[in-house]
């Protein structure tokens, strides 16, 4: 969980895909601000958010 919020939150580098389990936990995330910005990513796949 913590590699994916590094990745999500860009310190672990620029451009990098979020895979579906890190998107899947981090769109149950307690943090609105944490599941706002997952759902602004062009990478994410639909069904995540829903």
């Amino acid at each position: 969980m913590i590699a994916a919020m590094k990745r999500f939150l860009g310190r672990a580098g620029i451009g990098v895909a979020i895979e579906y389990e890190d998107a899947r936990d981090l769109a149950r995330h307690p943090d609105m601000q944490v599941r706002r910005k997952l759902a602004r990513r062009a990478d994410v796949k639909p069904e995540i958010l829903y």
